[in-house]
């Protein structure tokens, strides 16, 4: 079993730190245990992308929602 977790909202807060780029993280469940398996982040994240801010993880893909790329238009990383 996997499981992915958007964190849109990843990144620091002020003068020189990233926010809002956000990052998904992937697990796996092991009986009843799970463990991280990945961070998943934009190739090129900005300020505000909000990457992970939708998801979808099918058997052999994740699809990952970016609302605030591309000025605000938004785009979809697979």
């Amino acid at each position: 079993d996997r499981i992915a977790v958007g964190a849109p909202f990843y990144g620091g807060s002020g003068p020189g730190s990233a926010y809002a780029r956000g990052s998904v993280y992937v697990f796996n469940r092991s009986g009843a245990l799970w463990s991280p398996d990945a961070k998943v982040q934009a190739p090129a994240p900005l300020n505000g992308d909000m990457f992970g801010r939708s998801l979808v993880l099918g058997p052999d893909r994740l699809v990952v929602g970016a609302p605030g790329s591309a000025d605000m238009l938004g785009r979809i990383h697979w």
